[in-house]
Protein backbone atom coordinates (compact mmCIF):
# COMPACT_ATOMS: atom_id res chain seq x y z
CA UNK A 1 0.00 0.00 0.00
CA UNK A 2 1.35 3.43 -0.90
CA UNK A 3 -0.53 6.71 -1.06
CA UNK A 4 -0.11 10.46 -0.95
CA UNK A 5 -3.25 11.74 0.70
CA UNK A 6 -4.98 15.07 1.39
CA UNK A 7 -6.82 15.92 4.63
CA UNK A 8 -9.51 13.39 5.51
CA UNK A 9 -10.38 9.96 6.88
CA UNK A 10 -9.50 6.92 4.80
CA UNK A 11 -10.06 3.17 4.88
CA UNK A 12 -6.65 1.62 4.20
CA UNK A 13 -7.58 -2.05 4.45
CA UNK A 14 -10.65 -4.18 5.07
CA UNK A 15 -11.01 -7.94 5.50
CA UNK A 16 -13.79 -10.31 6.56
CA UNK A 17 -13.66 -11.21 10.26
CA UNK A 18 -15.07 -14.66 9.46
CA UNK A 19 -11.98 -15.57 7.38
CA UNK A 20 -9.17 -14.10 9.52
CA UNK A 21 -8.24 -13.71 13.19
CA UNK A 22 -5.56 -10.98 13.26
CA UNK A 23 -3.48 -8.44 11.35
CA UNK A 24 -0.09 -6.71 11.21
CA UNK A 25 0.20 -3.30 9.57
CA UNK A 26 3.73 -1.92 9.13
CA UNK A 27 3.98 1.64 7.88
CA UNK A 28 5.94 4.81 7.24
CA UNK A 29 4.48 8.31 7.15
CA UNK A 30 6.41 11.26 5.78
CA UNK A 31 5.87 14.92 4.93
CA UNK A 32 8.95 17.03 4.26
CA UNK A 33 11.27 16.64 7.28
CA UNK A 34 8.52 15.03 9.41
CA UNK A 35 8.49 11.22 9.49
CA UNK A 36 7.89 8.08 11.55
CA UNK A 37 7.74 4.32 11.08
CA UNK A 38 5.55 2.00 13.08
CA UNK A 39 3.49 -1.14 13.39
CA UNK A 40 -0.07 -1.93 14.41
CA UNK A 41 -1.11 -5.41 15.46
CA UNK A 42 -4.65 -6.52 16.21
CA UNK A 43 -7.01 -9.37 16.91
CA UNK A 44 -10.79 -9.58 17.20
CA UNK A 45 -13.60 -11.67 18.60
CA UNK A 46 -17.10 -10.94 17.34
CA UNK A 47 -17.49 -7.17 17.05
CA UNK A 48 -14.66 -6.31 19.44
CA UNK A 49 -11.18 -5.55 18.07
CA UNK A 50 -8.10 -5.04 20.23
CA UNK A 51 -5.04 -3.41 18.67
CA UNK A 52 -1.85 -1.70 19.65
CA UNK A 53 0.55 0.60 17.83
CA UNK A 54 4.27 1.00 18.36
CA UNK A 55 6.33 3.57 16.52
CA UNK A 56 9.75 5.14 16.23
CA UNK A 57 10.50 8.51 17.74
CA UNK A 58 9.35 11.17 15.26
CA UNK A 59 11.51 13.22 12.97
CA UNK A 60 9.74 16.54 13.47
CA UNK A 61 6.04 16.16 14.28
CA UNK A 62 3.76 13.45 12.86
CA UNK A 63 0.67 13.84 15.05
CA UNK A 64 -1.34 14.89 11.97
CA UNK A 65 -1.48 11.20 10.95
CA UNK A 66 -3.22 8.60 13.11
CA UNK A 67 -4.45 5.05 12.57
CA UNK A 68 -7.27 3.02 14.08
CA UNK A 69 -8.95 -0.36 13.74
CA UNK A 70 -12.68 -1.07 14.05
CA UNK A 71 -15.24 -3.69 13.10
CA UNK A 72 -17.69 -2.46 10.45
CA UNK A 73 -20.41 -4.93 9.53
CA UNK A 74 -18.57 -8.22 9.17
CA UNK A 75 -15.22 -6.63 8.31
CA UNK A 76 -12.18 -5.53 10.29
CA UNK A 77 -11.15 -2.10 8.99
CA UNK A 78 -7.83 -0.26 9.36
CA UNK A 79 -8.31 3.44 8.74
CA UNK A 80 -6.32 6.65 8.95
CA UNK A 81 -7.09 10.23 9.85
CA UNK A 82 -5.01 12.96 8.18
CA UNK A 83 -5.34 16.54 9.50
CA UNK A 84 -2.89 18.35 7.17
CA UNK A 85 -1.92 18.02 3.51
CA UNK A 86 1.25 16.56 2.01
CA UNK A 87 1.59 13.23 3.83
CA UNK A 88 2.83 10.07 2.16
CA UNK A 89 1.76 6.77 3.75
CA UNK A 90 3.44 3.53 2.75
CA UNK A 91 2.56 0.22 4.34
CA UNK A 92 2.56 -3.55 4.30
CA UNK A 93 -0.46 -5.40 5.64
CA UNK A 94 -0.50 -9.06 6.63
CA UNK A 95 -3.48 -10.99 7.96
CA UNK A 96 -3.84 -14.44 9.43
Amino acid sequence: YSSSVPIGNYILYSLPTSSYDGFWFEYTVKSGSNARAGQMTGIWIGNDVKYTETATTDFGVTTDVSFMSTIVGGDMVISSSITSNGWSIKGIIRSI
